[in-house]
């Protein structure tokens, strides 16, 4: 039996605009411990400010990633992170034309913001950039990979297969990192941005929407996504902090209260929770993740979590047909799941001890 792991400090990405008080009340129910903003230079002192004023309003901490710019658009924003100290986990330095952050640049970064913050850096992009060229750690106190599923097929199962990669990855990230705890900033359904295309910020998708937007992202299948990869992302145990998509829109866990960008193509409703956000209100409060095992991963998986008291699985059914499911081992639960579902179920523990602990999922 393996022993329960430490589940990632959870957070989310935002852009850095005003939220509704409707809006940052139901973020502040997450209890969320951080909130990842990218702020692309050269400016932004505005959107700094607004980031600062979103992260107090849902009582998270602050995780800034400063994209390209010049020593003197870092140097225009420096004194007011420097003020920010108390609220900023740390600043990443990441540059488009460097797939993974040079050492010459986290160097000038950590001149210009001072001793008081924590620079971090690695890739905003692939983890595959991360592993060809593996970044100097000297200079670093955060390590940083985004995760997604979609590089070269869209479909279902390639999605899901494409999660059981995950645990490999984290168990890869000690060889680069070392001693450096690790981020995954941002988990997305889809790719942000497509670095190798001609002109990024005019990639297409293959469908009406934007390339970085998924129609499913509202639906149970990305909250069953976000549940399966945090459980592999955790029992390798080498990942401190994960952001879970983002926070509001249509990349996001909740739809933002003005609605839809493209209610055509993407009908959410106004200020509607998407299934991530259910899932991410479920764990709150849990802080260990139980390691388990399905006998078919592609028809039916789960995250399994506890507290030391409770215990509880996040179920997904991939399957297009109902099932019924039982976990047995460290935990125990029936449950008759709805076709592509994603169901949340409280378990009863056998042992209130944290080590070792396995839950098989059948």
């Amino acid at each position: 039996a393996r022993d329960a792991v430490p589940l990632p400090r959870l957070g989310v990405m935002a852009a850095p605009e005003p939220w509704t008080p409707a809006e940052a009340e139901d973020l502040a129910a997450l209890e969320l411990d951080h909130l990842y903003v990218i702020l692309d230079l050269p400016g932004h002192v505005n959107a700094l400010e607004q980031a600062a004023a979103n992260a107090r309003a849902i009582e998270a901490r602050l995780r800034i990633a400063l994209r390209d710019g010049s020593e003197d658009d870092i140097a225009a924003l420096a004194p007011r992170i420097r003020d920010l100290a108390d609220l900023v986990d740390v600043c990443y330095a990441f540059r488009s034309d460097e797939p993974v952050t040079s050492p010459d640049w986290i160097a000038t970064v950590r001149d210009l913001l001072g001793p008081s913050i924590p620079v971090g850096g690695g890739t905003d992009v692939y983890f595959t950039e991360l592993n060809r060229q593996p970044p100097e750690m000297a200079g670093l106190d955060w390590l940083n990979v985004p995760i997604t599923p979609q590089q070269h097929g869209f479909d279902d199962r390639t999605v899901i297969q494409n999660a059981a990669a995950l645990t490999d990855i984290a168990r890869n990230l000690p060889r680069i990192a070392g001693d450096v705890p690790v981020s995954v900033s941002p988990l997305s359904l889809r790719r942000r941005v497509n670095p190798y295309a001609a002109d990024p910020s005019t990639d297409v998708s293959n469908d009406a929407l934007p390339a970085n937007v998924d129609a499913r992202q509202r639906t149970w299948f990305a909250g069953a996504w976000l549940a399966i990869a945090l459980r592999n992302l955790a029992i390798a145990d080498t990942v401190s902090v994960v952001t879970c998509f983002e926070a509001l829109g249509w990349r996001g866990i909740r739809e933002r209260d003005a609605g839809s960008a493209d209610p055509q193509h993407f009908a959410s409703a106004p200020g509607e929770p998407f299934p991530a956000y259910e899932v991410l209100l479920g764990l709150r409060g849990f802080d260990r993740v139980l390691p388990s095992t399905s006998l078919d991963p592609e028809a039916y998986d789960a995250l399994v979590v506890t507290d030391g008291l409770r215990t509880r699985a996040i179920v997904a059914n991939f399957h297009a047909s109902e099932r019924s499911v039982a976990i047995v081992g460290a935990a125990t639960g029936h449950a008759q799941l709805p076709p592509t579902s994603l169901s949340i179920i409280d378990l009863d523990r056998k042992s209130t001890r944290l080590n070792s602990s396995h839950a098989n999922i059948s």
